[in-house]
């Protein structure tokens, strides 16, 4: 079966690749452009339906200019929002979460209604529907999505009441116990595996990414995005976070140090991870397929994920006997209350601890 923006040429060698070539019409509304993925059809078909699926997403949404949001809806709601400074000033990664957790309910078809969540009228939605909704996300989505869904409608709807919009919030005081911090790590073995397979793979700057988070203790949105031009200075990795503004300075391990002056000589300009087949940086979504394949591979459990990498090494610096400014200063964690739920309590902090009181060598 043809799948759709994927075409299959052939060289002059015998050899194939596979292009994702959208139409104008697609390119213009989502920003993309001509990609090639070489001989790896598996990821050209996966980048080809997540096209698809986004153009359709876009259409639905009402942004093409013959079709029109009715703004008395949910749909309309969250355009408004959309519109407004609070959302405006958010950063990019806060922003692209808030979309998905509003495609996320808006494609929803509440049980006994006919109609899109995203298409009822916004005066019309009740505290019963929002309770009904917060359980159909956690039951065929996940807690941690129904938990941000919430907090997006909460936000859009309070937004809303303060510009006339709709009449009170439904999602105000719906008494949600707040979900447990993610505790989940990976071991060393587990990262050494998943280096060394994306290296395998021909994907090298998929493990350098993980090293950068693992070693950094960093988000991957930052990694991704960090440059030559700002990082690596004097074995230095600088960079701003994203969602904090925090400017950050790190010494590179001896390893990092070593990886990164590899993957200088064959990039020493642009971002420091680039995808080897589009000679691009990764968007959010792609780099989430290549770190799915890579992780099947070299046999890494699927809970996990790149983010986790960030508190696995947090959680060794305070095995290690790092203080709390010092992890701070790696973390860019500004309160150390924050820090505190962050970083996972482990059985070596516990005897570290109880061998510095009692001075036991």
């Amino acid at each position: 079966m043809k799948v759709k923006y994927l075409e299959e040429r052939t060289r002059k060698n015998g050899k194939k690749v596979y292009l994702i070539n959208p139409s104008q019409a697609v390119k213009n509304a989502l920003g993309v452009g001509f990609e090639n993925y070489h001989d790896d059809r598996q990821a050209a078909t996966a980048r080809a339906y997540e096209l698809a699926e986004d153009y359709d997403l876009w259409l639905r949404r009402g942004q093409e200019a013959n079709i029109h949001i009715n703004e008395d809806t949910v749909d309309g709601l969250y355009a408004f929002y959309k519109t407004t400074k609070a959302y405006k000033k958010l950063k990019s990664n806060s922003k692209a979460n808030y979309d998905l957790c509003f495609n996320t309910v808006a494609r929803m078809t509440i049980k006994g209604s006919n109609n899109t969540f995203g298409r009822s009228f916004s005066r019309q939605v009740d505290a019963t529907t929002a309770d009904r909704l917060f359980q159909q996300i956690e039951l065929e989505v996940s807690p941690h999505r129904a938990d941000g869904s919430i907090k997006v409608l909460r936000r859009m709807w309070n937004i809303g009441s303060r510009h006339g919009k709709v009449k009170y919030n439904p999602f105000a005081k719906m008494d949600i116990k707040g979900l447990p911090p993610r505790q989940v790590l990976w071991t060393p073995e587990q990262v050494e595996a998943f280096i060394n397979t994306a290296d395998e793979m021909g994907l090298h700057s998929m493990g350098t990414l993980a090293l950068l988070c693992y070693d950094l203790c960093q988000r991957p949105g930052d990694m991704r995005q960090i440059t030559w031009e700002e990082a690596f200075k004097g074995g230095l990795i600088s960079f701003v976070q994203e969602k904090t503004g925090t400017h950050m300075a790190i010494p590179c391990s001896e390893r990092l140090q070593n990886r990164l002056q590899e993957s200088y000589k064959d990039t020493p300009v642009g971002c420091v991870v680039l995808n080897e087949r589009t000679l691009k940086p990764y968007d959010r979504r792609l780099y989430n397929i290549y770190r799915k394949q890579i992780m099947e591979a070299a046999g890494v459990p699927s809970h996990l994920q790149m983010r986790d990498l960030r508190r696995t090494g947090a959680t060794e610096m305070a095995e290690a006997g790092a203080t709390n400014a010092e992890m701070r200063s790696v973390t860019g964690h500004k309160s150390m209350d924050v820090l505190s739920i962050y970083v996972r309590t482990t059985q070596a902090q516990a005897s570290s601890a109880v061998n510095k009181r009692f001075a036991i060598k």
